[in-house]
């Protein structure tokens, strides 16, 4: 996939003597964005009696880069991931099935998560993106046993998820100016 954002914000301040908006400069920003990703994958499964069997991998290289005008500053990011994916099913004679799964996944930054530049649209809760933000990866395990009748079938599903580099939003506070903005950062880890 190959993404291009251009993201431009103006403001304007209201002179009520001359009841005319001006450009206001302090609000103004261009913020460039590219993400180019490429992948490749790779799946098998085979079939023995009564038990299936499948795997698979995908390989993914991620290039990105932005731009922010206001702040004259720029930013660039790549990395290239395998995520492996498995799965074992069992069909027990007597209609119901049992699985086990693993997979890995990956949650990028959006482009509005990386842009450096404050949203003052709403002076309360200033916002800003954050350029140093990593992807957010996940490790999934599912187990699921369900049973189908003619007349009904039921299904519980266990799972264990593990995510690193887990991104969610602090409240940072800018002693030079005295306001507080909220920011996306990158924690260790969620279960």
């Amino acid at each position: 996939s190959l993404r291009k954002y251009n993201n431009e914000q103006s403001g304007y301040q209201y002179n009520y003597a001359s009841s005319v908006y001006s450009s206001d400069i302090r609000f103004a920003n261009l913020f460039a964005f590219t993400e180019n990703v490429g992948a490749a994958y790779v799946q098998a499964n085979m079939h023995r009696g009564k038990w299936d069997f499948l795997g698979g991998v995908r390989a993914e290289y991620t290039d990105l880069a932005g731009s922010s005008s206001a702040l004259d500053s720029s930013f660039t990011n790549s990395y290239l991931n395998i995520f492996p994916s498995v799965a074992v099913r069992y069909t027990a004679g007597d209609y119901t099935e049992m699985q086990l799964s693993y997979g890995r996944r990956l949650n990028r930054p959006q482009n509005q998560q990386l842009n450096p530049f404050i949203d003052y649209s709403d002076s309360i809760n200033l916002r800003s993106g954050n350029p140093f933000l990593q992807p957010e990866y996940i490790n999934s395990f599912d187990f699921t046993i369900s049973q189908t009748r003619s007349k009904y079938s039921w299904s519980t599903t266990l799972y264990y998820r593990h995510s690193e580099n887990v991104i969610s939003h602090a409240r940072f506070y800018d002693f030079e100016t005295g306001l507080a903005i909220i920011r996306p950062q990158n924690y260790t880890s969620s279960d």
